[in-house]
């Protein structure tokens, strides 16, 4: 399922809010929310968040957010997602209702009848950066996969256990892995799962851990603010040797430059490395989604 259309109205900085992920092509793929601090991007996260759960776990989420949810001087509020999945169209009608000392929350879909919540597959981080993964369920459930966008502290998921649990089952593993190269945008066939973890081929030819793949991004694009092209992944990595090579033959100039050069080198792969973070974790949901269907 995509998402087609989001509307909200009465939630804190949103009077009225309508977002239409429809064009001439369908419904898009892609949507890049940019603002400042405080305009309302956490916000509309949650509320589609909470908008693609279920009425129990949206309830669950609402009790995890920090402060009311509806608007000031209002009663209520209406978070409305409408979803496409193969020409039909689903509507999700969440309703926020202000009680004595709390919010409720009342839901209702469209079309009547069961909905289908098994073909919802949803991802959402926090704004805490963690590195590592360790935590693993056995169901894939919305409100545990988006999670992290109301309580900063929870875990990450175990994205190699995830798919190992797909051992006996080649097919579908090559399947999940052939779903990895199109999220990462690498060729077909560059993700394997070997004996000592879940790699990727880089552009050199060389197998790299999947949870090193931020630090092969940094050869390809760069995070300041200049625009720059993609490039060879080896021919970044000789220059950051040759900056370092550099500062180490004029020592006598100053150390102060010498450690500003390093730090210079290694600033794009820092900003960079949470990306594989992110998409290790993405791969732990997709897995136990994917077994739904198994």
């Amino acid at each position: 399922m995509y998402i087609k259309k989001v509307v909200l109205k009465n939630i804190r900085c949103f009077e009225d809010l309508e977002i239409d992920l429809t064009s001439g092509k369908g419904v898009k793929k892609w949507l890049m929310l940019l603002g400042d601090n405080g305009v309302g991007k956490t916000t509309l996260l949650r509320c589609i968040a909470m908008g693609l759960c279920d009425e129990t776990s949206a309830a669950g989420l609402l009790r995890d957010s920090n402060g009311e949810l509806i608007r000031k001087k209002e009663d209520n509020a209406t978070i409305e997602l409408k979803l496409k999945e193969r020409g039909k169209t689903y509507t999700i009608i969440t309703k926020i209702v202000k009680e004595a000392d709390f919010e409720t929350i009342k839901q209702k879909t469209y079309p009547r009848g069961k909905f289908p919540w098994e073909k919802i597959f949803a991802c959402g981080y926090g704004s805490n950066r963690r590195t590592e993964g360790d935590i693993s369920y056995d169901s894939y459930m919305v409100a545990n996969a988006v999670y992290t966008l109301f309580n900063y502290d929870y875990p990450l998921q175990n994205p190699e256990l995830a798919i190992r649990r797909y051992e006996e089952q080649k097919d579908k593993r090559k399947e999940i892995c052939r779903w990895i190269d199109e999220i990462l945008m690498l060729k077909r066939g560059s993700t394997r799962v070997t004996n000592v973890g879940i790699k990727v081929r880089d552009k050199s030819g060389y197998m790299i851990p999947l949870g090193g793949f931020g630090r092969w991004l940094s050869g390809h694009f760069d995070t300041g603010s200049r625009h720059v092209r993609l490039g060879d992944v080896s021919r970044a990595k000789e220059k950051k040797i040759e900056a370092f090579r550099h500062c180490d033959n004029r020592r006598d100039r100053s150390t102060s430059s010498s450690k500003l050069a390093k730090k210079n080198s290694l600033s794009s792969c820092k900003s960079v490395s949470k990306y594989s973070i992110y998409s290790s974790n993405a791969l732990s949901f997709m897995c136990r989604w994917y077994r739904r269907f198994a």
